[in-house]
């Protein structure tokens, strides 16, 4: 296998660095020699509007610094949620769906500056809000089973194979995408016919 490296930014700041997503891009990042900025909240439990409107706020905060750097690159993440409704996340799904939507925006508003700007929207994944469901569920084992057989691919997605999309985005070989959403979600929202794992059955 040929190895293929790409150029990242010299520096990065990463939000929700003390666990999951944030963490393992944080993590590759170091690992390739970027200087990481990390940041996350105190509190365990966020309001969710709040919180996607500190990742805005502090993406128009830095967004003069990206203007005069060479590789100017931001990634938002937001979710497969901001597209397609789940029961009991209302919440969540219209506040990943706002931040979709003003990043884009956001993204429009600096195309000429030299500021590459993408949105990163993963499906379920080894992490976070995916971690605390399997943790409370009144059958691990089978919840997990569900879940992992609904997946194309056979299982859910680690946290840290989702952050290499992130670099990806953050890299200069991303140079021809722009103000888009790159789905990172095992290809579960590639078809609507979520199987079982059974051949011929669906759920």
């Amino acid at each position: 296998m040929i190895d293929w490296s790409i150029r990242l930014p010299d520096q990065v700041v990463v939000t929700g660095t003390s666990s999951g997503l944030g963490q393992e891009t944080a993590r590759l990042l170091l690992d390739t020699g970027v200087r990481v900025y990390g940041v996350d909240v105190a509190e365990a439990a966020v309001d969710l509007g709040k919180s996607e409107a500190f990742t805005v706020v502090a993406l128009q905060a830095l967004l003069p610094l990206l203007t005069a750097a060479d590789h100017g690159a931001a990634v938002a993440v937001s979710s497969v949620n901001a597209q397609f409704g789940e029961q009991q996340l209302a919440a969540y799904s219209s506040s990943k769906a706002a931040l979709t939507g003003a990043v884009r925006t956001i993204a429009l508003d600096y195309a000429r500056r030299g500021v590459q700007i993408n949105i990163l929207a993963p499906g379920p994944m080894r992490a976070g809000l995916f971690e605390r469901h399997l943790a409370s569920a009144a059958d691990p084992a089978k919840f997990l089973a569900t879940r992992q057989a609904r997946q194309p691919i056979g299982r859910i997605p680690g946290a840290d194979e989702v952050a290499r999309a992130a670099l990806f985005l953050l890299s200069s070989a991303a140079s021809a995408v722009f103000g888009s959403t790159l789905t990172a979600d095992g290809g579960l929202t590639a078809g609507f016919d979520f199987r079982t794992g059974e051949e011929g059955s669906s759920a």
